[in-house]
């Protein structure tokens, strides 16, 4: 009886034990597709508010991407790389770029492009004797450049529709004026018609016309006795 009330009780906290896991799995689902949705949403309102930043930062997280062993995620310091800033006098790494754009201290895509240019300088500079890291900065530069390229192309289609919209606001309302100045000349012309309608119908009315004589003449219609009207003879047929 000991065993088997021991037994049912292991049973017993296993089963709850399960329960609570799966009760944690569910929060941490629930709570990952709270953080998505909330996060899809800021980025789309951002996108509508403020469409440049969004562009200029889905760059620097492209470009962060493909640092794949973080050397340019950092500033750099002078305990991991003695001798740095003697050499390198205006020091710029990706998580700069990230607070400056947060600041709004980037007016358009040129300022951006001008400090990852900076820090691909920097780092072609200092390791001008260091092949991994001049390769590794080389082919990230390469792929930045694209990434810039394409945001230019996204910045200009921007550019365009906002002239276009302004352009669209600008003469929204010319047309409903036109319509109304057509539509008061037209009542003008209709009220001028009803007007000259009536005068004429008054004035018929004023004028005294002659009876006319309609002459009715009465048709006779001559009419036939049959004891009179002469009957259409037999004619015996040989019968």
């Amino acid at each position: 009886e000991t065993h088997a009330s021991e037994t049912g009780t292991y049973f017993l906290l296993r089963t709850n034990l399960e329960r609570v896991r799966l009760l944690c799995e569910l929060v941490k689902k629930r709570e990952k597709m709270k953080k998505e949705f909330y996060g899809s949403t800021a980025s789309l309102l951002n996108r509508l508010t403020k469409p440049l930043n969004t562009i200029m930062d889905e760059v620097i997280e492209k470009i962060s991407s493909k640092d794949y062993s973080d050397v340019f995620a950092k500033p750099v310091t002078e305990k991991e790389v003695p001798g740095y800033s003697t050499v390198i006098k205006n020091p710029m790494d990706l998580s700069t770029m990230q607070k400056k754009l947060a600041k709004g201290d980037y007016k358009n895509l040129s300022q951006l492009k001008s400090d990852f240019t900076l820090m691909m300088n920097n780092c072609s500079t200092f390791n001008r004797h260091n092949e991994f890291f001049w390769k590794y900065g080389h082919r990230l530069h390469r792929i930045g450049l694209k990434y810039f390229r394409a945001a230019e192309k996204d910045v200009q289609a921007l550019t365009l529709a906002n002239g276009v919209l302004k352009t669209i606001s600008s003469i929204s309302y010319a047309p409903v004026e036109d319509s109304k100045v057509g539509n008061e000349e037209e009542n003008d012309e209709r009220m001028d018609f009803v007007q000259r309608r009536t005068s004429i119908c008054r004035n018929s009315k004023s004028e005294k016309t002659a009876p006319t004589r309609i002459s009715t003449r009465k048709r006779t219609l001559r009419t036939f006795d049959d004891s009179i009207t002469p009957k259409r003879p037999r004619y015996n047929l040989g019968r």
